[in-house]
């Protein structure tokens, strides 16, 4: 009955066919005189008109699919990325959840049943007696599914899920001898909860009124929260997801405090996302076997979901310069990322596909710097001379700031309370200097001791461990207690470069582990039996 009722709907006299083959004729003309003014988003329209006229012309389609990939890339050169308020709206697939291809939202319901057609969609999916509005969201639903089910699949629509306010957290109450647990977390603004998730189920739900406190651990990039007396940390992948977190838990307080008082209440951050690159079908490798898997990703995260209409994140991994991608070789069409968490293992059927996702993976991991709240997004300040990028002097302080140094002397804060006072002579000076004490595995020379010695009469703060090498060796040469002392002393300022280095390599190995740091020992804590470390 659903195909006769079809075919009763696309019979045509002959006289019609003529005249809807010539209204398409002349829309099809006319989309190219729009293409060449660049107006592409009305170009598609014309061809999806066109289309929705003749729906068996395939070679149609096909021209209808390439113009709406130019009007994609038109989009993408506008912006840093793709957001969801820029797509051409459409009746009946607005509160979709999940993706909707770029070309679907162009067509209506006589063009989409061609299309399904073409995709080999069940004719089941659909419901004919349904209103014209609900057969075009069914049709819809149907073609994105078959779509979205073959592994290496791209999307050319960002997704309707909002995906921004969620953050993946290692829980850990504050107790003792407690495991800390793997769990996603979600600042729902409209239901006014928070949120633990795990495995895409709630865990545990919290009303904002719940939330007493919250308060930012740098060392540990963590938020310290107290919810209704459930005093918990939740660990973050970086210090920048941490800042994230702690905004929405303050603003979360504000609300609270604001509906107490019956003041105005906080701006709200849009939810969706904004700045999206690309989302994929791919296979995910699990503990026993490869899974399909949704990737969505944007310029700070990549979102790895069960299906393209998931409401809820299985992960989501921050990206910056701390995380490494790695891509397999030959028949290999696979994709890694290492964060110092753990890694992702993922593959598609297509060594295009497998290398475009590996690139703007990498891409976004360059652009980001992990550890400063100014590396969220924002690009780090330079001073500009003779027309070279001198990194300016707080970056390079941070750049080599010693991980296991705990202790700030202030000068720091002091001295970068503004930037007028700093030449860009010096900060040459100041690049050259630290390169050059970096690369001393002996003595000191006396012209690199006079530059450190005129940098710091200037008022300039050079990093510790690069100050006590020149300083060290100075000291030692100076105090005059016996030969043997002095060359002592002298050795142990030979080897200090060496031995800073070697230190940090060792700390960017074992990551977060436990280290033993006394008496010129720097050693990972490892259990060797459950007695003996």
């Amino acid at each position: 009955l659903y195909r006769l009722s079809c075919n009763s709907l696309e019979m045509q006299t002959p006289s019609t066919s003529a005249q809807a083959a010539d209204r398409a004729q002349a829309l099809s003309e006319e989309a190219v005189q729009l293409e060449s003014s660049g107006e592409l988003y009305q170009a598609c329209i014309c061809l999806a008109d066109a289309f929705e006229l003749i729906p068996q012309d395939n070679a149609l389609f096909v021209r209808f699919r390439r113009m709406v990939d130019a009007y994609a890339d038109q989009l993408r050169q506008r912006s840093e990325g793709i957001a969801a308020a820029a797509l051409p709206g459409a009746t009946g697939i607005g509160s979709m959840p999940g993706t909707v291809d770029l070309d679907l939202r162009f067509l209506n319901t006589k063009a989409l049943r061609s299309v399904a057609k073409l995709s080999s969609v069940a004719m089941a999916d659909t419901d004919s007696s349904a209103p014209s509005d609900s057969e075009r969201a069914e049709l819809t639903k149907a073609i994105m599914r078959s779509r979205t089910a073959s592994t290496g699949y791209v999307a050319s629509a960002p997704p309707s899920q909002p995906l921004v306010h969620f953050f993946e957290v290692m829980r850990r109450p504050q107790t003792m001898r407690v495991i800390s647990e793997r769990r996603v977390m979600h600042v729902d603004y409209a239901r006014e909860e928070l949120l633990l998730y795990h495995k895409e189920e709630v865990a545990k739900r919290f009303r904002f009124d719940a939330l007493v406190s919250a308060e930012l651990v740098p060392d540990q990039q963590a938020v310290s929260v107290n919810l209704a007396g459930d005093a918990m940390l939740l660990r973050m992948t970086s210090f920048a997801e941490a800042s994230h977190l702690l905004a929405h838990t303050t603003r979360v307080l504000k609300i609270t405090e604001c509906k107490r008082e019956g003041s105005v209440l906080p701006s709200i951050p849009t939810a969706f996302v904004t700045n999206w690159l690309r989302s994929g079908t791919v296979e995910k490798e699990g503990r026993i076997k490869w899974s399909s898997r949704w990737l969505v990703l944007t310029h700070q995260r990549l979102y790895v979901l069960r299906y393209a209409t998931s409401l809820v994140p299985l992960n989501v991994v921050h990206l910056d310069s701390a995380v490494t991608v790695t891509q397999g070789t030959g028949n290999d069409q696979s994709f890694g990322i290492n964060t110092k968490e753990r890694t992702y293992s993922f593959r598609t059927l297509d060594e295009d596909v497998t290398e475009s996702w590996a690139s703007l993976l990498r891409d976004q991991c360059a652009e980001l710097i992990p550890g400063l709240a100014s590396a969220v997004i924002t690009p780090q300040p330079m001073l500009e001379l003779s027309g070279k990028s001198v990194p300016d002097m707080r970056t390079l302080e941070l750049s080599f700031e010693d991980e296991d140094e705990d202790e700030d002397d202030g000068r720091g804060a002091a001295l970068f309370a503004t930037d007028s006072d700093q030449s860009p002579l010096y900060g040459e000076l100041a690049a050259d200097t630290i390169a050059k004490l970096g690369g001393c595995l002996g003595d000191v020379p006396d012209a690199l001791r006079e530059d450190v010695e005129q940098l710091q009469s200037r008022g300039v703060h050079l990093p510790k461990s690069l100050i006590d090498l020149v300083y060290t060796e100075s000291l030692g040469a100076r105090d005059g207690e016996g030969a043997g002392e002095s060359q002592q002393d002298s050795r142990t300022a030979d080897h200090r470069p060496a031995k800073v280095m070697t230190n940090k390599i060792r700390t960017l190995v074992s990551k977060e582990k436990r280290r033993f740091m006394e008496e010129g020992f720097n050693l990972d804590l490892t259990y060797i039996t459950p007695r003996i470390i």
